[in-house]
């Protein structure tokens, strides 16, 4: 086990937001928390990296606590959270931008490896390395996140929505991208709406609703119920 999760609660505020949920993340697995908004799988993702506090339960990575430590030793620890969003730096180049994601290391060669993987992985962003992020496409900056997010070299990649507001042949391509970074040794938590494309990358998944997880199980399964054909999937019953 890469993740644990731990029988956690959180609040906002007075309201409820995930109740006494427990999961798992194997190692160079990639894990698909499906539901519609509000259900809190991006509360799950902002828990782990330590935004959000938990009003009890425990998290451990690696098999060390890490629900009690500050966002930036949940990062320097190997977990890598693309927000939704993107949340890039507008007016940086994608060179900048890079930089950015490898900020918290100090390892010259390591980093200078993992460039040349980022750019394995996504060629149109070397080919305009000295582009400025807000001029890109809404595919092209969603892309910039992901490889910002691998430069921290992360053994756990936290990924929010990746899919929001693209084209579907983008989405597709977001897809494939996921499914090759998991290739390389790297564990993927993916949060998205988009239940078809999860559920086609993804090697297990959890079912959210209202802050409970209702279902899981293995992808290929999760197919198969009726459930989720009905209501994520939109196929008939």
């Amino acid at each position: 086990m890469l993740l644990g999760i731990e029988n956690i609660t959180v609040h906002y505020g007075g309201a409820l937001s995930l109740d006494n949920i427990s999961l798992k993340i194997m190692k160079k697995e990639i894990l698909t928390l499906i539901g519609s908004n509000g259900a809190g799988k991006t509360t799950i993702l902002r828990t782990i990296t330590g935004l959000k506090k938990l009003s009890s339960g425990k998290i451990w990575y690696q098999g060390r606590r890490i629900d009690n430590m500050p966002p930036q030793d949940v990062i320097r620890s190997g977990i890598a959270h693309v927000q939704q969003g993107r949340n890039l730096f507008p007016f940086m180049t994608i060179l900048e931008n890079l930089k950015m994601g490898a900020y918290f290391r100090n390892d010259k060669a390591g980093i200078k490896r993992d460039f040349e993987k980022v750019f394995a992985l996504f060629p149109i962003l070397k080919d305009r390395i000295h582009q400025i992020a807000v001029t890109m496409s809404g595919g092209e900056q969603q892309m910039l996140a992901i490889a910002r997010g691998l430069m921290n070299n992360p053994r756990l990649l936290l990924l929010d929505e990746p899919s929001i507001g693209l084209a579907p042949i983008i989405v597709k391509e977001i897809g494939r991208i996921i499914t090759d970074i998991n290739h390389t040794g790297t564990s993927v938590l993916l949060v998205e709406q988009n239940a078809q494309m999860a559920l086609r990358v993804a090697h297990r998944g959890y079912v959210f609703e209202t802050g409970r997880i209702v279902l899981e199980g293995k992808c290929e399964d999760l197919q198969k119920d009726e459930r989720i054909k009905r209501f994520y999937l939109g196929q008939p019953s």
